[in-house]
């Protein structure tokens, strides 16, 4: 230890032994390596006789203790610094020694990032504190593992958004993402997968209509407006409906109140007649608007039945249920309804042919029309929305927004709008953006090359190709 500590001696730049003995911290840089291989060879040779002591009283397995390992370590680095300090060495290694300069603004840059990462916690935390007085969820068990969440208080944000719950009762340390259907008050659709989402369906089970202390930081997303638009598409998979529900709720009371003309196309598709009842408010809603032509389609044939009917539903076209009003399946995308005018809701059986679909909904609009298209769902549904929407983003179609939301559960996450004007039958621009894990197309759209306005959008896990 002596050794040790007089060889550390002589190199600091700030030893008291440079100016007693008259020279600089680097003049006794010599005095500094002999301190330093004298530590080295005595701390060999300590090991060297350790190791013949033991083996000659047959106490070899001792170097198995942790101190004696330690040692061993020990030795074994200061073995290798007195050869990297050696001559030889160190000037065929000159570079890999020397301690590289950086640039001091490169520390304040991450200082200044580091700021701004803290500065959105902080907001956000506060934002988190604020919500969390006075403020409960309601937990509903519903159909098929899903919860209905619905807050005491109300959110301020675009219908549409997303907001991280947290519910510390559940998950201390926890928020989540979850789509809003409604913000005033704050409700979510929740779909029981793993995790959180198990943890609060089995609290939902256990403990219906029990109200715990929670807050909501919130909204968050970019979403269209889509009540800028003549006429909208919307698409939904299973949960996937609250994106959509959200959207067709505010365009249905922004035209009540302001007397817009928007017209929706509402579609959406469930494995099973139960999951109607996740949005009960929200279809009776739809259903009793005139604007809206709804259509419903249950993929699962043998689980309709009188149990999944809505009666605040059933009212102008009798007392049957969802059953006795399911039309043939269409899957072959044969048409049923021809009618101009909205009918009542239609709820059909089997798989949809969304492209025709689509491309019966874009066949009503005019070539002056602004027409929105918006998905969620899983990502195959999300496949088949944009081949129907491709179908009619040609030179003599209306303007088209497509907007869509992969569902959480699924493997990939992509956000694409697509912005098209194609009136005036100019030569076109084709575009393929192409999956690389999965090798299937994500969209193939083709944009008029003089145009207004036209835009892509798109964060994909793939690459976008010019064909």
């Amino acid at each position: 230890m002596a050794k040790e500590n007089q060889a550390q001696s002589f190199k600091v730049s700030g030893s008291f032994k440079a100016p007693l003995s008259g020279n600089s911290y680097e003049k006794v840089r010599p005095l500094h390596k002999v301190a330093g291989y004298t530590t080295i060879f005595s701390a060999l040779i300590h090991g060297l006789i350790s190791v013949i002591a033991y083996h000659e009283h047959g106490h070899i397995d001792k170097f198995k203790h942790p101190e004696n390992v330690a040692g061993l370590i020990a030795g074994f680095c200061l073995l290798i610094m007195g050869i990297s300090s050696m001559r030889w060495f160190v000037r065929r290694n000159y570079e890999g020694l020397h301690r590289t300069d950086f640039a001091e603004s490169t520390i304040k840059i991450n200082i200044f990032i580091a700021c701004l990462w803290f500065t959105d916690r902080l907001f956000r935390l506060a934002k988190t504190c604020w919500n969390f007085v006075g403020n409960y969820a309601i937990l509903t068990p519903m159909a098929d593992g899903a919860v209905r969440v619905k807050l005491r208080r109300s959110l301020a944000c675009h219908p549409g958004s997303h907001a991280f719950l947290w519910i510390p009762s559940i998950r201390l340390l926890e928020t989540h993402p979850f789509t809003l259907i409604s913000n005033s008050p704050s409700e979510f659709l929740i779909r029981e997968y793993d995790g959180f989402t198990s943890s609060l369906f089995k609290a939902a089970r256990e403990n219906p209509g029990k109200a715990w202390r929670c807050s909501v930081d919130g909204g968050y997303g970019q979403v269209p407006d889509f009540k800028r638009f003549d006429r909208v598409v919307l698409v939904a998979g299973g949960s996937g409906a609250t994106f959509t529900f959200s959207i067709a709720s505010s365009i249905v009371r922004e035209r009540k109140a302001r007397g817009t003309t928007v017209q929706i196309d509402f579609i959406w598709v469930v494995r099973y007649a139960d999951c109607l009842n996740w949005f009960a408010e929200e279809l009776k809603e739809l259903r009793e608007t005139p604007f809206v032509n709804l259509i419903i389609y249950v993929t699962r044939n043998n689980v309709i039945s009188e149990d999944a009917s809505i009666p605040e539903m059933i009212e102008a076209n009798g007392s049957e249920n969802i059953a006795s009003s399911v039309i043939g399946d269409i899957e072959k995308g044969q048409k049923e309804n021809d009618k101009e005018a909205f009918p009542a809701p239609e709820f059909r059986k089997g798989r949809p042919d969304i492209p025709y679909l689509l491309t019966e909904c874009l066949s009503r609009c005019s070539i002056e029309d602004r027409v929105g298209v918006g998905a969620c769902g899983p990502s195959d549904l999300l496949d088949y929305v944009r081949e129907g929407v491709s179908r009619k983003a040609y030179d003599h179609g209306p303007s088209i927004a497509f907007h869509y939301e992969v569902n959480p559960s699924s493997s990939s996450q992509h956000s694409v709008r697509l912005f098209t004007d194609s009136r005036l039958g100019l030569p076109l621009v084709k575009w393929k953006f192409t999956n690389r894990d999965q090798n299937i197309p994500l969209g193939s759209f083709r944009v008029c090359g003089l145009v207004l306005r036209a835009e892509v959008h798109a964060t994909v896990t793939g690459t976008a190709k010019s064909l």
